[in-house]
């Protein structure tokens, strides 16, 4: 019997887990996009260049491969292309077209969200540069203006002053393809990344995964907002148990309007200080650029991309274990010195060493006479800890109160 072929269109850190799944499963791996030098194609079978965010080239690829399935990349464009291709090939484990335009395009799921009664902000949609400006120099409180079809945060951000509404205007419609900008009210808190399986309409497991900005931390660069949240994280997120029910209520809401086909569901929410939670954005892509699978899987024991190739391949999922729950917790942090000079060494106290995961060196963490001199902006380390308890890592996590530096003593040489 011939192998099976899958054609995966991306080569993102966050994809080649997508690849090594499909080869445990007996698969032929496709990948394709214009990065000739991203990390998962030397880990596929075979390397195809074509831009994924062109929808008919995929087809065309699909076509010539004659490729089984498709499993969707890191990318909002990747996984429009994908949907398409799959509906006009009888692929399955996909969503239709149309069903997909909807979710990924920030303008025509929030009506539905409206609709729904989802928690997630209510957006002004604009396809009119001149109008947006106007809304924006007449609201009466914080906005926040994004592209409706774009991904990573790139091309949003939160104007101040008339100038800068200008020129947030248009960056947006400038990163959009569609040149179809959403304006909505900024709200206070962290942002968590968040993923489900649906089966028969419903979630059957949800996972979540914060990132704080600390008070060492600073945001760089107006265009990428993402960047305040590079500072650390949880496992599973700040307040998961406060907002898990209400989010993973919204997800059937969704699931069951749109008939969602089984398989993962994703989103990006804001915790509020109440530990209540919006919802932004909701996809079916993988998630983000990173490399959320060890986060995941290390939190569930559960080989998650696995599961996602299987669904987006339409194999049985009736052995997938239902409720699986993050059930060991984490927090990961950059590490600021207080001031400039050189560093000789890092000292944990005994609580943050007996809590320090596996692979990071003992109490004393040598740095090797490190010279900073930008103590503001450049982290001198990043720790990973394990706790035995969500409130105990919240504890140590807290992005209000400082807990965590107390635990350091950083030793400098003098010059």
């Amino acid at each position: 019997m011939a192998q099976k072929k899958i054609l995966i269109p991306g080569g993102k850190v966050s994809d080649w887990a997508l690849v090594n799944a499909a080869h445990r499963l007996g698969l032929y791996v496709i990948t394709s996009g214009t990065n000739r030098n991203a990390p998962a194609h030397q880990f596929a079978d075979e390397y195809v260049y074509a831009d994924y965010s062109d929808k008919e080239a995929m087809l065309q690829l699909a076509i010539d491969k004659k490729i089984d399935y498709m499993c969707s990349c890191a990318n909002d464009f990747g996984m429009m292309s994908t949907a398409y291709v799959c509906e006009k090939l009888g692929l399955p484990g996909h969503d239709s077209y149309e069903t997909t335009w909807t979710l990924h395009h920030k303008d025509t799921f929030k009506p539905i969200a409206e609709k729904l009664g989802i928690h997630s902000p209510v957006s002004r949609v604009f396809t009119d540069r001149d109008q947006a400006v106007e809304f924006l120099k007449n609201a009466d409180r914080q906005m926040i203006v994004k592209p409706s079809d774009n991904v990573a945060s790139i091309g949003v951000s939160v104007p101040r002053t008339d100038a800068e509404i200008i020129s947030s205007v248009d960056l947006a419609f400038e990163k959009s393809k569609t040149r179809t900008v959403l304006i909505e009210p900024y709200l206070e808190g962290f942002f968590a990344t968040v993923t489900s399986m649906i089966i028969d309409q419903k979630v059957v497991a949800f996972f979540a995964n914060s990132s704080c900005k600390y008070p060492q931390g600073e945001v760089i660069g107006p265009e990428f907002p993402a960047n305040e949240r590079d500072n650390g994280g949880s496992q599973p997120a700040l307040h998961f148990n406060d907002f898990a029910p209400s989010i993973i209520e919204d997800f059937n809401k969704i699931a069951q309007e749109l008939k969602l086909v089984d398989g993962k569901f994703h989103c990006e929410l804001l915790i509020a200080p109440d530990h209540t939670a919006q919802i932004f954005d909701v996809h079916r892509r993988m998630s983000g650029e990173g490399t959320p699978w060890h986060e995941w899987n290390e939190t569930t024991g559960l080989c998650w991309e696995e599961w996602v190739v299987k669904a987006e391949c339409g194999m049985d999922l009736s052995d997938f274990p239902v409720g699986i729950k993050q059930n060991r917790f984490f927090h990961n942090r950059n590490i600021y010195a207080p001031k400039n000079g050189i560093i000789s060494r890092i000292v944990l106290d005994e609580y943050l060493t007996k809590h320090l995961h596996h692979g990071y060196p003992g109490k004393e963490y040598v740095l090797y006479d490190k010279f900073v001199s930008d103590h503001r902006h450049e982290p001198v380390a990043n720790l990973k800890f394990e706790f035995d308890s969500q409130s105990e890592m919240e504890f140590i996590a807290d992005n209000t109160v400082d807990n965590f530096y107390p635990h350091i003593r950083f030793e400098y040489k003098s010059f």
